[in-house]
């Protein structure tokens, strides 16, 4: 009866042209995951019933926008015609279709599928023939390098390729580009670079905002989570992007940004300074803090330890050329997470 019923169900979405969005939860405290589901009518030659195809919808906040340069490049950094006729060349000679290695049947393809070995099968395969001949033999040893075999390049092939590669050498030589002045770490006159940063405010439930340092025992240098506006990229695309690749939190909606930009000036212990604007986003977290993962972030672990704390007593406890603007930052935020958690608008969760 539950199959009639699904069946009939798909069919009607189907011959209405319609699909189906809904809320998916794994676990009882998981982050709820929004779902599309497109009928599909049975089929005999693939043996399936009528069903829905899942496919899963992403929140705006897991959208990540991305900028690219124009593709119109300049005149100077065009290829002259014998370096694409170079390139042409390269490629031709690892042509693997029409290969001359000196047997009797002339040139042959290369890695044809067929003709590649499939190194767990040709282990399963030994062990068969040999237990079907003594069903108490040994199996033989394993190879040390099984694709040893097959990842070895054709010598014949790479042999072809070889003045192709030194012409294409030639053609495009490598030079080294000395460092551009005005890196971050200052310019070669003593005057600061510039760097343009997002800060990220994020206030959970319960009003308190996330922060985190480097080392668990280093004092005075709680932060919450910034970085670098990349080009092209817009204040709320930087703050979300950073936050994601430093914490992993994604579950998080824009309360608010700040118009003003707040400046100061790192120093570097060996030498050479940052002059840095940055600007803040504020942000309502509604997941679960075990969202909160550092081990997960590219390979790349940026703390060691946060917690959530409140506002106010994060500027004392930041490094002293930051602690300033954490000042006016509180000053600016505080009233906002205050009637937010009076509306509340903190106990927000989506539907």
């Amino acid at each position: 009866a539950a199959g009639a019923a699904v069946s009939a169900l798909v069919r009607s979405m189907a011959s209405k042209g319609q699909v189906a969005v809904v809320r998916m939860v794994r676990t009882n405290n998981g982050k709820p995951e929004l779902m599309a589901f497109l009928p599909r009518l049975a089929s005999h030659q693939e043996h399936t019933p009528d069903c829905w195809i899942a496919n899963g919808l992403p929140f705006e906040q897991e959208v990540r926008w991305s900028s690219f340069p124009d593709l119109v490049s300049k005149a100077e950094h065009e290829p002259s015609q014998e370096q694409r006729d170079a390139a042409h060349s390269l490629v031709r000679s690892m042509d693997l279709s029409d290969v001359p290695l000196g047997s009797d049947f002339g040139p042959q393809e290369l890695l044809r599928p067929e003709h590649v070995v499939n190194p767990v099968l040709h282990r399963f395969y030994a062990c068969v023939a040999k237990r079907a001949m003594d069903s108490q033999a040994q199996l033989p040893p394993k190879e040390s390098d099984p694709l040893r075999g097959v990842l070895q390049p054709n010598a014949q092939l790479l042999s072809r390729c070889d003045p192709e590669l030194q012409r294409l050498k030639e053609l495009f030589p490598m030079e080294l580009i000395p460092e551009a002045k005005g890196t971050k770490r200052g310019r070669e006159d003593g005057t600061p670079g510039v760097k343009d940063k997002v800060g990220v405010c994020v206030v959970n439930r319960q009003g308190l905002v996330f922060a985190a340092k480097h080392e668990a025992t280093d004092k005075h240098t709680w932060q919450m989570p910034q970085g670098n506006i990349e080009p092209g990229e817009d204040l709320q695309a930087a703050g979300l992007r950073e936050l994601l690749e430093e914490t992993s939190i994604k579950s998080v909606r824009v309360l608010q940004a700040t118009d003003h930009v707040y400046e100061y000036t790192l120093t570097f212990s060996r030498g050479g300074q940052t002059h840095v604007r940055q600007r803040w986003l504020l942000l309502h977290f509604y997941g679960e803090d075990t969202e909160v993962n550092f081990e997960s972030v590219d390979g790349h672990k940026e703390y060691k330890v946060w917690s959530w704390m409140p506002l106010p007593s994060l500027p004392p406890n930041v490094v002293e050329s930051k602690r300033g603007m954490y000042e006016q930052v509180s000053a600016q935020f505080l009233p906002v997470i205050e009637q937010a958690r009076q509306n509340g608008d903190l106990a927000w969760r989506p539907s």
